[in-house]
């Protein structure tokens, strides 16, 4: 890489490391929430439901790895917060962190992106 190059990308260099920085000052995800009465396995199968709506709507694998984020922060920051939070609260948010993840991730392979919250709900009964 040359200096021109180095010069070039600096600014975007440090953009990034600001925002990593920001994200694991503010954002740091500990996981107290899965000794709380929401185990692993309660994460592992919202998990797996979500892969299955993604690719049921042909949307992009990467909007469950978005929402698990989502839904993690919301949790962590619950819990820390003192919050005691239920099964049926913790089902709640994983649909509405899909949803956002799926309405940020866009349209899908199709073009459509007419996926609702009572669309989510159905699927999850």
């Amino acid at each position: 890489m040359t200096n021109y190059d180095e010069m070039k990308y600096a600014p975007v260099v440090d953009k990034i490391r600001a925002m990593m920085h920001s994200e694991t000052a503010t954002y740091s995800f500990c996981g107290s929430y899965l000794t709380q009465g929401i185990g692993e396995d309660w994460r592992l199968k919202v998990c797996k439901w979500a892969y299955d709506v993604v690719d049921y709507f042909k949307y992009d694998r990467e909007a469950v790895g978005l929402a698990m984020n989502y839904l993690d922060r919301f949790m962590d920051h619950s819990i820390s917060n003192g919050l005691r939070v239920s099964k049926k609260c913790f089902q709640l948010s994983a649909i509405a962190c899909i949803l956002i993840a799926m309405k940020i991730e866009g349209r899908n392979e199709e073009g459509q992106s007419s996926i609702t919250i009572h669309t989510l709900v159905d699927l999850s009964c």
